[in-house]
């Protein structure tokens, strides 16, 4: 494997390991060590790639940078004026914010320090390890044997005894990468089985759609307006769900959708939810919920979370970024909405490798777009969205 810059690149190969180690290390014996590893190690990634100065004069996705900066800006600003108006202090929200940033500063550097090429095959790598590492995880927590795959496929995804809340995002973020950046299928489908083990229904339908019309998806766009109306759709659901949740509005749709009750549908967060409601909760901003003496297990859905920690404007403004973040493509929409279906109803927003998986997706998607935009004007097509040009992703040849 030859990368252009050895150092950064085993930096970046180390943070993963070491992230790869945390997921093993929580789910079989709950070592912290991995966990402060993996962030002091993308700290000096992100301060080496600084003081070197390799990045060329040209910033590729400075906007979509930007966009993220403006989000955990306006989340320190309302977390900020809901700890004056309840006269209170808490360090969590600027820890969220931070824990926000850098997997975007570490994506944004890796798009502009290292080739598309070197970043996928460190993926790969980082794909067979991760993926080792979680049968081993299964042999060593007894839930692993040789016909786990099949009974889980027949049993229609229902056992969950290979289910992972540590690996499933890991393995999620890595298959959005290489369905969009690897052109052999061998990797695309070990991505997608690892995606399958982890037992995460959401993720494997989309893991399905990216391995089936990945290639697709990323020579179309998107209408401008069917963006904005499933931004549009996605509030409105949210703040339909936080209300089912707080019992304002009936949740008779989801007995009769799913079959189930809203608290068996959202595994007991909607009693969660209606406790903290009806209690005299004082918000200290972003993230601060699951740290109040009213939580006693995880509060693990993102928007309803945000929703009582700084209302709904902040639900609108992270709704509003990500969705900017496509930028026409339709390989990009889909994983939005992913990511939309995942806020909605569980815990997504901080879990840093994913993010800089996606970060890492949508940037090399956006770069080549612009990069094709400067240099291809036969066509003529203009893009809806700039006005310009519309190129397409064609993904790496290697």
């Amino acid at each position: 494997m030859k990368i252009k810059y050895r150092k950064d690149a085993l930096i970046l190969f180390l943070i993963l390991f070491f992230h790869i180690a945390d997921c093993f290390s929580k789910e079989v014996y709950s070592i912290a060590f991995f966990n402060y590893m993996k962030n002091l190690m993308m700290l000096f990634f992100i301060i080496n790639c600084l003081i070197q100065k390799k990045i060329k004069n040209t910033w590729f996705c400075r906007d979509d940078a930007k966009e993220i900066l403006l989000m955990s800006a306006a989340f320190l600003l309302i977390s900020i004026y809901q700890m004056v108006r309840n006269d209170t202090f808490n360090i969590v929200p600027f820890v969220g914010v931070f824990r926000i940033l850098i997997p975007l500063a570490g994506a944004f550097y890796s798009v502009n320090i290292f080739k598309l090429e070197d970043i996928t095959r460190i993926l790969k790598v980082i794909l067979c390890i991760s993926f080792a590492a979680y049968i081993l995880d299964l042999l060593l927590t007894h839930r692993f044997s040789i016909d786990a795959f099949f009974r889980l496929t027949l049993s229609g995804f229902n056992d969950v005894s290979t289910e992972s809340d540590m690996f499933s995002p890991l393995s999620m973020g890595l298959c959005i990468y290489l369905c969009a950046n690897e052109r052999k299928n061998k990797w695309k489908l070990l991505s997608l089985i690892f995606v399958i083990m982890t037992n995460k229904r959401i993720m494997i339908l989309y893991a399905f759609i990216l391995f089936f019309l990945g290639q697709y998806l990323l020579k179309n766009t998107v209408k401008k307006r069917l963006v904005i109306v499933t931004a549009i759709g996605t509030v409105i659901v949210t703040a339909i769900y936080i209300q089912m949740n707080l019992q304002i509005i009936d949740d008779t749709i989801i007995r009769k959708l799913f079959n189930v009750n809203l608290d068996s549908f959202g595994m007991g967060r909607a009693w969660l939810y209606r406790n903290i409601y009806n209690s005299n909760y004082k918000s200290a901003g972003f993230q601060t919920l699951n740290s109040t003496k009213f939580v006693l297990r995880g509060a693990e859905m993102d928007f309803p979370n945000m929703y009582l920690e700084m209302g709904i404007l902040a639900v609108l403004v992270c709704v509003y970024t990500i969705f900017k973040l496509i930028r026409a493509n339709a390989y990009n929409y889909i994983i939005v909405t992913f990511v939309m279906a995942e806020m909605v109803t569980s815990h997504f927003i901080d879990i840093t490798y994913f993010w800089i998986f996606f970060y890492l997706t949508i940037m090399e998607i956006n770069k080549s777009q612009k990069i094709s935009i400067r240099e291809d004007y036969e066509s003529g097509e203009k893009n809806e969205w700039t006005g310009k040009n519309i190129s397409h992703y064609s993904g790496i040849q290697c």
